[in-house]
């Protein structure tokens, strides 16, 4: 049986390979936790563009998201690499939200929403993969 929490990262993987990236996402230890570095559930790359994302999945919600955006800040200080919290509603839609660099723990702005499909009229999971397809590094 799958949690739910494997179940959408299994999703995010699935909407992220659509969109034409490599993904890889660390194996279920034994022991301790399998995000990346204690902040990603996944890494997606894709050629030719070199666009290199580090992922966390949450759901039904961005709970934390503010803890985990000052943590993440220091990846998306290098140019290079694009930090997506994605969290996914169910039978509503996926969001797309990015950390910011500026701010303090204490700062609401300390994140922002890229995409979000509950605000249009996308099937679950396509309006996300359409914004990764033609979104490079922002």
């Amino acid at each position: 049986m799958m949690g739910k929490g494997t179940r959408r990262e299994r999703e995010a993987r699935e909407l992220y390979e659509s969109a034409g990236y490599w993904v890889y996402s660390p194996q279920n230890p034994k022991f301790g936790d399998n995000d990346l570095w204690n902040l990603f559930d996944l890494a997606a790359y894709r050629r030719p563009t070199g666009d290199l994302r580090f992922v966390q999945v949450k759901s039904n919600g961005a709970r934390g998201i503010k803890e985990w955006s000052t943590r993440a800040r220091h990846f998306r200080a290098v140019t290079s690499v694009n930090v997506d919290f994605v969290v996914p509603y169910d039978r509503e839609g996926w969001r797309l939200i990015k950390p910011l660099l500026c701010g303090t723990a204490s700062d609401d702005r300390l994140h922002t929403t890229l995409y979000d499909e509950r605000n249009g009229d996308v099937a679950m999971g396509d309006g996300i993969v359409e914004y990764l397809r033609g979104g490079a590094n922002e």
